[in-house]
């Protein structure tokens, strides 16, 4: 088993996976799969929605309009005691798409987060007989790191030059308030790797933000916990960094759910994003955080 860095500056761990719309479950298979979380140590049901937007152009040949179409799609939330770990089951109706995922705030290792994940599937597939013979069509692995200087430390101990934003020499009196940088490549065929790295300004000495903006929990009800560090409270530096890593699988022929291992994809896509940890971290960074 890897072992885990006992400061590893690991925050937010998201599992996704995507399959094609399901039959709406009735009233009594969603109570039974409450009671199989409630074993799985996800007791916490939450029934929550979130707005969505489509905008759809008038056809060709006549004046062009703009018409916004909301609807609402359901998320049905398991979340376990102290707010670390969610399960989010949703449903698409616009899109025709089913989507479970997994996040945690207290990634205990990718042998353990998997054989959860593993767990979780088994518990769905019981529950939704018609999940197996559903369409796979994506699933993606997502790290984030929060990368905050200590000590003597600065943000240039920590991560390599090459995956800092740029910077902006022959400017007087410039005041740094923000720069990322972003990266996307193709690692196999139907595999794509998003890397981006935001430095952040400190304030007060204290961080200003902690997720990329598109992993931000906007239903408070939803949220999950991070436990805090204490030199987040007095960083010796003006800025910090986010190290936002996403290697995501899309299946083009879209197999049947059943006769994929998912686990098993998960693994090798966690091993680039691994990778990417150890190629824009210092030797020095990596040995403090042990």
């Amino acid at each position: 088993m890897t072992p885990v860095m006992k400061n590893a500056p690991l925050v937010h761990v998201v599992a996704e996976i995507s399959f094609s719309r399901l039959p709406e479950p009735k009233a009594e298979v969603i109570e039974g799969l409450h009671e199989d979380m409630m074993d799985a140590e996800f007791p916490e049901r939450i029934d929550a929605s979130r707005q969505t937007v489509e905008v759809m152009l008038s056809s060709p040949g006549s004046a062009q309009q703009a018409e916004q179409k909301a609807s609402e799609i359901r998320r049905l939330i398991f979340r376990n005691p102290g707010k670390t770990r969610l399960v989010e089951f949703t449903q698409n109706h616009l899109d025709g798409i089913g989507r479970l995922i997994l996040k945690v705030t207290d990634y205990p290792g990718k042998d353990s987060f998997f054989t959860q994940l593993e767990g979780l599937l088994t518990i769905f597939k019981a529950r939704f007989p018609q999940l197996g013979k559903s369409a796979l069509k994506s699933m993606s692995l997502n790290y984030v790191d929060l990368i905050v200087p200590a000590g003597e430390q600065s943000l240039g101990d920590l991560v390599t030059p090459e995956i800092r934003p740029p910077q902006l020499p022959g400017l007087e009196n410039q005041s740094f308030l923000f720069g990322s940088s972003f990266r996307l490549a193709e690692t196999a065929p139907d595999q794509r790797l998003r890397v981006a790295f935001e430095e952040v300004r400190t304030n007060n000495s204290s961080l200003t933000k902690v997720l990329p903006d598109h992993l931000v929990e906007h239903d408070k009800r939803c949220g999950l916990t991070i436990e805090a560090k204490n030199h987040w409270w007095k960083i010796p530096t003006e800025s910090y960094g986010i190290l936002d890593t996403q290697h995501i699988c899309q299946l083009q022929q879209s197999p049947q759910l059943q006769d994929y291992d998912i686990v098993e994809q998960m693994r090798e896509l966690q091993k680039a994003c691994s990778s990417v940890f150890q190629q824009v971290t210092t030797e020095s960074a990596r040995a403090s955080w042990k």
